[in-house]
């Protein structure tokens, strides 16, 4: 069962990341929201006689990817390492389950890294939510022998949330990477 909303869930993030293209209304926003923005006089940091000269600073937009392309480079390589759990999961082949959670674990972990240090702000609680989700779902398929072996091993609330956290990063690595 735990097996099966794992797959459906991964799978809706998989489908959402490969059908999600851009969306001409939602650029127009997000160009007026930086556009007026822009617009706004900057704050100042008041200075003394024992303080460094005054900065300025912007609020952080917490919408938009920090870095675009390094966000998209290390999204799209983790939506590809979700999409073939997914169908290792949903084909019943722990043998490829294992491989990808034990022998490509490094490449997931360091794709999600890249991803994080690019990633909208708003999002980066979702990142470590997945990333603590499926750490642990790593780890019991990599001390297992089956799929279902692996699925008791993990609570099936825990993996829902850091599916659910995917899906949510998902959507923007549709839109800005799609």
């Amino acid at each position: 069962m735990l097996a099966g909303v794992g797959v459906l869930v991964t799978g809706l993030f998989g489908y959402m990341v490969t059908n999600t293209g851009p969306d001409a209304s939602r650029e127009q926003q997000l160009a007026a929201e930086a556009r007026a923005d822009d617009q706004r006089p900057e704050p100042t940091v008041a200075t003394t006689a024992t303080t460094a000269p005054a900065t300025t600073t912007t609020a952080l937009n917490r919408t938009i990817p920090r870095d675009e392309a390094v966000f998209c480079e290390g999204g799209l390589a983790v939506a590809a390492i979700d999409l073939r759990i997914a169908a290792a999961v949903f084909d019943q082949d722990f043998a490829e389950l294992s491989e990808l959670a034990v022998e490509r674990r490094d490449e997931w972990r360091s794709s999600l890294d890249l991803m994080a240090m690019g990633a909208p702000a708003m999002h980066l609680d979702e990142i470590d939510q997945y990333r603590s989700g499926y750490e642990q779902w790593f780890d019991a398929i990599a001390s297992s022998s089956s799929i279902d072996a692996a699925s008791a091993k993990v609570t099936p609330a825990a993996l829902a949330r850091a599916s659910n956290a995917g899906q949510e990063f998902g959507r923007q690595i549709g839109f800005y990477c799609g």
